[in-house]
């Protein structure tokens, strides 16, 4: 990686509590000075995936799967698990096992 370079990470969870069932969380990382010329998103309002619209998610999504730069992580934390170490730490599991 060049020394100019920068690598930017987002991450988010779903499903929180055990009565819904596991916690999963997300992680998507992109190295940003190596990607000159690559389409970027417009618009974007905010920083919350639910403040766009589908078609504004339908269309990040595919400009960042055009990215070969970009890479992604799906962290799983079960129910049992959850019970033993609680929600709070079980989410953070779930964010690390994603990156």
């Amino acid at each position: 990686m060049a020394k100019n370079s920068k690598i930017i990470v987002g991450i988010d969870e779903v499903g929180r509590g055990p009565l819904a069932g596991p916690v999963l969380a997300c992680a998507i990382t992109q190295i940003v000075s190596h990607s000159e010329g690559v389409e970027r998103p417009k618009n974007l309002n905010g920083r919350d995936s639910k403040q766009l619209s589908p078609k504004q998610r339908e269309e990040i999504y595919e400009i960042l799967k055009k990215d070969p730069l970009v890479e992604w992580g799906i962290g799983r934390v079960g129910e049992k698990v959850i019970d033993k170490i609680n929600i709070f730490q079980a989410t953070k599991l779930a964010m690390e096992k994603a990156v």
